[in-house]
């Protein structure tokens, strides 16, 4: 709403009435952030009188911008306060590269994660700070150059925080049993998994390379709740965790979004309404969600396609083993997302029969 309002200011004066018709906003929801933009000096504001189309004589409030300059973000980003990704070039000349949405620093540029940029690699260097608050204040991250043919991933611990039961979007039937919570989302991120391929040809994965613990923003946003039976779980501790690995990677692949975009995590004995119930939760990682949790709840052909997916991968893998490998569920990002906890142990077999 912030972003909106600045840009819409910076291209010409409005009125409160005129904001409120033209975003279709409530002014619930307008008039906060106008009043805030204002007590930061960010607009101007100031009582205006004016005829309207019928030339009936109207006393409203004028808004305009009084910032010298306004840059818009980057499509991939909600926020108007983000952080730059700067490459200190060689001389000490520095080019911007990425900016991004600081609760999704963790997230796309935890230390040592290397990406891609005008077609060259980059490594993100190590942080100044452990928490991502600081990198918030500072505005700023930097990166090198590499040549290193590297992926990387976070081995991390996501949590959930004041969840919420959408009580007007639970459904629960025989066929599938899913909910849209409201929650608060922030994760521990304490080191990297690296896949580079060898000398003649073949992947080599690290183990985790451990750093000091780096705290994210918590940001609230949507999730989508899968619920599975007890007595099918009872037996299986292993299949929750499996199961959330799989649909993790079949997720990004099958639906078209960047793989940070979605987690799939699995929750223990969550309470929805007066009950508990365990199940998959698929997260939208954009602070408020940017809608991918409703485009998923109003396809339910879509979610069984996408579980159908996910155990014919794990069956059919031709490592037949218990635990999984390398093509499945002990792939790169699988490990990332379950190292963090040592006793948190795959199982393909599990996974399947569930």
């Amino acid at each position: 709403v912030r972003r909106h309002l600045l840009l819409a200011l910076r291209e010409m004066e409005a009125v409160a009435s005129g904001l409120l018709e033209t975003f279709q906003w409530r002014d619930t929801v307008l008039d906060p952030v106008l009043d805030a933009l204002a007590n930061r000096h960010e607009i101007e504001r100031r009582d205006v009188r004016f005829l309207d189309d019928n030339n009936q004589l109207k006393v409203d409030t004028g808004y305009r911008s009084s910032a010298a300059e306004y840059r818009s973000g980057p499509l991939d980003t909600v926020g108007d306060r983000l952080v730059s990704v700067i490459v200190r070039e060689t001389g000490g000349a520095e080019s911007l590269l990425l900016r991004i949405d600081p609760e999704r620093t963790t997230i796309v540029a935890y230390p040592r994660c290397v990406f891609r940029a005008r077609g060259q690699s980059y490594r993100i260097n190590p942080w100044p700070a452990t928490d991502a608050e600081s990198i918030r204040r500072l505005g700023v991250l930097y990166c090198t150059r590499t040549d290193d043919p590297v992926q990387t991933w976070r081995v991390s611990e996501p949590r959930l925080r004041h969840t919420q039961v959408d009580t007007d979007r639970v459904f629960f039937d025989h066929a599938l049993n899913k909910a849209v919570i409201q929650t608060q989302y922030e994760e521990e991120v304490t080191g990297i998994i690296e896949l580079r391929q060898g000398r003649h040809g073949e992947l080599q994965q690290s183990e985790p390379l451990w750093g000091e613990p780096i705290e994210s923003l918590a940001f609230p946003t949507q999730g989508l709740m899968l619920q599975f039976l007890p007595d099918d779980l009872e037996e299986r501790p292993a299949a929750l965790h499996s199961i959330a690995q799989a649909l993790n990677q079949v997720l990004a692949a099958h639906v078209g979004v960047e793989e940070n975009a979605l987690l799939v995590m699995a929750a223990e004995n969550v309470r929805i309404g007066r009950r508990r119930v365990s199940g998959l939760v698929i997260l939208d990682l954009y602070p408020q969600g940017i809608g991918l949790i409703d485009a998923l709840n109003g396809d339910d052909d879509l979610l069984r396609r996408l579980l159908e997916y996910s155990r014919d991968w794990l069956a059919e893998c031709p490592c037949a083993a218990e635990t999984g490998c390398p093509l499945c569920l002990q792939s790169p990002p699988a490990i990332a997302a379950t190292r963090h906890s040592v006793e948190r142990q795959l199982n393909r077999r599990q996974a399947v029969e569930l």
